[in-house]
């Protein structure tokens, strides 16, 4: 069958179409790239974090990452939005599925804020590193 005319166009039209489809996926934002920072205690009993260093990778505005100590393997996910603010922050410890809340402001190269479990309070502190 030979394709000609119109239908050529809506061929050629529908082929660069998915093709552009394919390379436009996942544009990225602002604050994509990966993180490192400091999880400190400010309120807390002795079962809670201390001071554990943690590393984040955003990719379009998603944030995953790990802190890794003897005593603590906590995993942390969240959102970005497009003002900076940290959406559904959570440090999992692996006991509970939500065990402490992140809540904080990405600005520029910078990110800080607080997080918040039942029994434990602290800060934490983010510097972009790629």
């Amino acid at each position: 069958m030979k394709v000609t005319g119109f239908k050529k166009i809506c061929l050629l039209s529908l082929v660069t179409g998915l093709a552009a489809c394919s390379t436009t996926g996942g544009a990225g934002t602002t604050y994509d790239g990966v993180w490192s920072g400091l999880i400190t205690l400010n309120i807390g009993d002795e079962t809670c974090m201390r001071r554990e260093n943690f590393i984040v990778k955003v990719e379009d505005g998603y944030m995953t990452g790990k802190t890794r100590t003897i005593k603590y393997k906590t995993k942390i996910t969240g959102g970005i939005d497009e003002n900076g603010d940290v959406q559904y922050g959570e440090f999992d410890l692996g006991t509970i599925a939500r065990d402490a809340v992140m809540t904080g402001k990405f600005e520029g190269k910078d990110a800080a804020g607080e997080w918040q479990s039942k029994r434990c309070k602290g800060k934490w502190t983010l510097r972009r590193i790629q």
